[in-house]
């Protein structure tokens, strides 16, 4: 099964797979749940079966460049998006609006390597009212 590298999550798993199989893919995907349930791995993992150069795209073989550069964090279709502070005294690390407007920019090309390009928005929760505002217009 493709994944096997996700530990447990099987429906999630059989879904995704699913999708990749019928080449019926959504412009976006949602990953939630408790803290250190595998959300970003999965994020990650769906990202090497899209741009795998051996078995894209339905699994990841793990072993091509475009699967390594994507497990060392250096592919260049391939954009993480975290919470930061605005200052170093901050208490909160946010997501905001200028670092949508950023992504957005880089974002509106074509592939540069891959097939497909991938943002994983980490801690999404995290993005004050005007970033989830600017972020929720290019989704509709």
């Amino acid at each position: 099964m493709a994944f096997e590298n996700i530990l447990g999550q099987d429906r999630p798993k059989e879904t995704l797979h699913k999708a990749l199989l019928r080449n019926r893919i959504p412009n976006s995907y949602l990953f939630y749940g408790p803290e250190s349930t595998g959300k970003k791995f999965t994020a990650i993992e769906v990202c090497k079966a899209l741009n795998c150069e051996t078995l894209g795209p339905v699994d990841s073989c793990n072993k091509c460049l475009a699967c390594q550069k994507i497990k060392k964090g250096v592919y260049p279709d391939l954009f993480m998006l975290k919470p930061k502070k605005k200052l170093p005294t901050s208490r909160e690390a946010i997501i905001y609006r200028d670092d949508i407007r950023e992504l957005l920019k880089t974002i509106n090309f074509l592939p540069y390597e891959g097939s497909k390009k991938v943002v994983i928005i980490d801690n999404a929760e995290h993005m004050n009212p005007q970033a989830a505002n600017a972020f929720m217009k290019t989704l509709e």
